[in-house]
């Protein structure tokens, strides 16, 4: 199997081969991937998140649903150097893949993680929430554990966007409709199908209010935008795009949500 041509979404959901393949090829294969368009994914978050920890001091992190910790390395290395980063995931063969020192790996499930309220100054679900069915329980506990002043950074893919039929290597697929159609589909048959996922579409800004109340929820999708088509006539059209489009365009519903020093505010 071609690194090259590994579905990024297969990579994140397919675990059928890690036991019937050699382990160490299926790795190297993983590693590979990830750490050319997944690396550049990451380093496009960074520069969403970045005004965000200027003039913060992170001293503690959770990442819940860490996969291989790609991402987690690249936010420790780059945005808290200084922070104490603890590493989750229900899987721990994910979790422990890779050498990343820097990281404190726990495996547990997003729904069992559980530490003292305002325990951490920033809180990251990248691509996980829409996995577990009982998102809200999570949602609650990510809310009480991070502290007043407090980041968390949440990233749910967008079903219908036809960029999630974009191959690892940037390019679409060919022909692109038939591809587009199979691939959504698919997503319609297993979130809606099935009692597996039912909350993928789920997330709007709506919704995270219900859960993270005493948060400011910032919209992030047309900044994720302009870092992929530049120039003064492009950003003028994405400022001017209405909202409620943005679902057929973007790949991923992103947000940061700022705790209130004051929770009355």
């Amino acid at each position: 199997m071609n690194a090259e041509l590994v579905d990024e979404q297969n990579i994140e959901d397919d675990e059928s081969g890690t036991e019937t393949e050699d382990l160490a090829a299926y790795l190297r294969e993983v590693g590979e991937h990830q750490r050319t368009p997944r690396y550049k994914k990451a380093e496009h978050i960074i520069g969403l998140l970045r005004p965000y920890f200027t003039g913060r001091e992170i001293r503690r992190t959770l990442a819940i649903g860490s996969g291989f910790c790609f991402l987690d390395e690249k936010i420790k290395s780059d945005l808290v150097p200084d922070s104490e980063f603890i590493s989750t995931d229900i899987d721990e063969t994910r979790l422990r893949s890779f050498d990343h020192p820097s990281l404190t790996k726990i495996p547990i499930s997003a729904v069992d993680v559980s530490y003292p309220d305002e325990s951490f100054d920033f809180i990251l679900a990248h691509q996980v929430l829409e996995h577990i069915n009982a998102y809200p329980q999570v949602l609650d506990k990510i809310s009480r554990m991070c502290k007043k002043g407090g980041l968390i950074y949440i990233n749910v893919p967008n079903p219908v966007s036809p960029a999630l039929g974009k191959l690892p290597d940037g390019t679409w697929p060919k022909p692109f409709l038939r591809a587009f159609i199979d691939h959504n589909t698919r997503k319609f048959k297993s979130d809606f199908l099935t009692d597996t996922e039912t909350h993928h579409t789920g997330f709007t800004r709506r919704k995270l209010r219900v859960h993270l109340k005493d948060y400011h929820i910032i919209d992030l999708r047309k900044q994720r935008i302009r870092q992929e088509v530049r120039g003064r006539m492009a950003d003028l059209l994405i400022r001017i795009f209405p909202s409620f489009l943005l679902p057929l365009i973007v790949e991923s519903n992103i947000w940061v949500c700022m705790r209130n020093e004051d929770p009355k505010s």
